[in-house]
């Protein structure tokens, strides 16, 4: 007796779902630091949590800077045309123009370092973040175009180069040899060597020559994504910045905690976003840009439907944050209701963006962003140095608020419509 084949069982499904691959193991190096919170906050003082904060979030603007927002062309082009083959090629062409343009700016910035009057602290703490934010913006070639390909496991894979030689150094680094601050920073410096080999590689092992004019292209059209990055960076980190400019320090301790507990529902709306934007460019490509408006609603429900459980339960675990960590950082549970508000309300840029994108309508990126990036700067020059971090926040919410309403008016516009579920 033969048996009848059977369909797929939902862990089998489950295990296909490049969703929950990207989650699991593409995000790896995103939840490096929730994963070695526990470890870190047991070492190092509040004030100098605080100071890894600031320096984390300086070396990723300095990966956007470095980068000249490429990483947007090689995705991007890759889309372009019905052959895979030569839109594969033109990504390669863009992807080894943003590996000179990287390494070219990485000197200029090493040299201007080296020659600025800095203590000698100071100094290390900035080449170290210099190596950081390099190794991150080559990795974002081969973690960018392989979700375009949607081929999750090669995105795992640079992923997990990035979180293990992370991993392994801070342990060594900060546990075995008690180097504190300065060795978790070594940490991070010694990850972006290792990512940044791994994603030459990659990109030598592209098809396709470096090309002036394609590069001049991907230039064209990635110029406007630097300023919508940076100010992206304001929303989203520049509150870090202002509190440690405020002698903030140890606020900015727990800030930055709270921040990484929240982090995991990021890690799942941004592993969904990278397997919706592929599915959408995808659909673009055959069925025109019709598609934009005929899945609109049911791409915005997606994410919606991902965020507003995992805010919940965030907020439910949140009361055994000083069992987990240190006492230290009991404060960092006051912060997250804010918080989890201001990320629910950013939900739903990440469709409306997608919408821009693939309707080619990424000029507008940067006006949304800048407006509330600038909306950001003020709140947070005015509300920080009298309420510290509850400013910070408060600070947060309003611009976030601002640039989801105003990501979704532009998409509106893009698509035709008159509303928004």
């Amino acid at each position: 007796m033969t048996s009848q084949p059977t369909s797929p069982s939902l862990v089998a499904r489950l295990l296909r779902s490049p969703t929950l691959v990207y989650t699991v193991l593409a995000g790896l190096s995103r939840a490096s630091s929730i994963l070695m919170g526990p470890f870190l906050t047991r070492r190092l003082t509040p004030a100098e949590y605080g100071d890894l904060a600031f320096y984390q979030s300086t070396a990723a603007v300095l990966s956007m800077v470095l980068s000249a927002g490429l990483t947007a062309a090689v995705s991007r082009f890759y889309f372009e045309g019905d052959n895979r083959e030569e839109a594969l090629r033109a990504s390669g062409s863009v992807a080894r123009g943003m590996l000179a343009t990287v390494l070219g700016g990485a000197l200029l910035c090493a040299a201007l370092i080296s020659l600025t009057h800095l203590s000698s602290d100071t100094r290390h703490h900035a080449l170290a973040t210099l190596v950081s934010g390099v190794g991150l913006a080559l990795v974002s070639i081969p973690v960018g175009l392989t979700r375009a390909r949607q081929r999750p496991f090669q995105v795992a894979a640079f992923a997990s180069i990035e979180f293990g030689g992370l991993l392994l150094s801070t342990v060594g680094l900060v546990g075995v040899a008690e180097r504190g601050l300065d060795g978790a920073l070594e940490a991070l410096a010694l990850s972006g060597v290792l990512s940044g080999v791994a994603a030459g590689a990659y990109v030598v092992s592209l098809p396709g020559q470096l090309n002036r004019a394609m590069l001049a292209r991907g230039l064209r059209f990635s110029a406007p994504f630097v300023p919508h990055f940076i100010a992206n960076q304001l929303l989203t980190l520049g509150d870090r910045w202002f509190l440690k400019a405020n002698g903030l320090e140890s606020q900015l301790g727990p800030y930055a905690l709270a921040s990484q507990l929240a982090a995991p529902i990021g890690l799942v709306i941004g592993a969904h976003n990278d397997t919706a934007s592929a599915r959408l460019g995808e659909a673009v490509r055959t069925g025109g840009s019709d598609q934009l408006r005929l899945g609109f609603p049911s791409l915005a429900r997606g994410y919606l439907m991902l965020a507003v459980p995992l805010c919940g339960v965030v907020l439910v675990a949140s009361p055994l944050v000083p069992w987990v960590f240190s006492s230290r950082f009991e404060s960092a549970v006051g912060f997250l209701p804010l918080l989890l508000l201001s990320i629910l309300i950013e939900t739903l840029y990440y469709p409306a963006t997608n919408v821009l994108f693939f309707a080619n309508a990424t000029t507008r990126i940067p006006v949304l962003t800048g407006l509330s990036g600038l909306a950001s700067l003020v709140l947070n020059v005015l509300l920080i140095p009298k309420y510290g971090a509850w400013g910070a926040l408060v600070a947060r919410v309003i611009a976030m608020t601002l640039r989801t309403a105003l990501a979704l008016s532009f998409a509106r516009a893009a698509m035709r419509v008159t509303a928004v579920p």
